[in-house]
């Protein structure tokens, strides 16, 4: 970091200290998790099944027929990199879809350094979302792996049905991908190798529609990126 960087970062940090997304512990280094918090992330194990994302002993592809052709992320979904999550989601936090980002594009080079990708899209947001929040925070994450992975990120690819019932409130997995199926549109043609990104895969069924609609749209083969993945170890207990 150059000097005069360095000064601004020391200026800010006094006029306006940053907390910790985790903990709320005032930091004073221009961080955004203590050093605490940040040992608490967890990441998901090396041996992991790049087709559906879990760890091989919780290997889905066994049980589901995929559209999309690979999926990865770097935490899973519980602690402090939940509490991350939703803090870029619901309390108007853009910044942390930097620190996110990252780790989310490092992943995708460990797991799919093979695939030359053509570009970046994300999951679009509730079309009723747009009338009250600043940003789509999928979007977010999505231009920051674009950049680090020195990709185009395409935006408009997607478009998400205005009635469709909310996704969260749906019962059931295979209700919740039939759901999805009519959630999700493609907007123009396209080709080439996408890369998909999403903050959660809890299901997959919002990723699989997406990835689908994407297919249809033209690409030759769509491979998913998310923050979080939910523990199915934990499910399974």
């Amino acid at each position: 970091m150059s000097f005069f960087k360095e000064a601004i970062t020391v200026a800010l940090d006094t006029v306006v200290p940053s907390h910790c997304f985790a903990c709320s512990k005032l930091l004073s280094d221009g961080k955004i998790i203590c050093a605490d918090c940040f040992k608490g992330l967890e990441l998901l194990p090396q041996n992991v099944c790049n087709s559906c994302g879990n760890a091989k002993n919780c290997c889905e592809c066994k049980d589901n027929v995929y559209h999309f052709a690979g999926l990865c992320a770097p935490f899973f979904n519980k602690g402090a990199a939940q509490q991350g999550i939703y803090s870029l989601k619901f309390s108007n936090k853009p910044m942390l879809s930097d620190f996110y980002g990252e780790f989310m594009a490092e992943t995708v080079l460990k797991r799919f350094d093979d695939i030359q990708f053509d570009f970046v899209c994300a999951v679009p947001m509730k079309p009723w979302n747009k009338l009250v929040k600043d940003y789509n925070h999928a979007e977010l994450l999505g231009k920051v792996v674009a950049e680090k992975l020195n990709l185009t990120f395409e935006k408009g690819v997607l478009a998400r049905k205005f009635f469709a019932k909310i996704q969260h409130k749906v019962k059931g997995v295979n209700n919740r991908y039939k759901n999805a199926y009519k959630n999700y549109t493609y907007k123009r043609k396209i080709s080439g190798k996408v890369l998909l990104v999403d903050d959660i895969k809890t299901t997959g069924a919002s990723l699989d529609a997406c990835a689908r609609a994407l297919l249809y749209a033209g690409a030759d083969e769509v491979y998913c990126v998310t923050a979080l993945l939910t523990d199915k170890t934990v499910e399974k207990r």
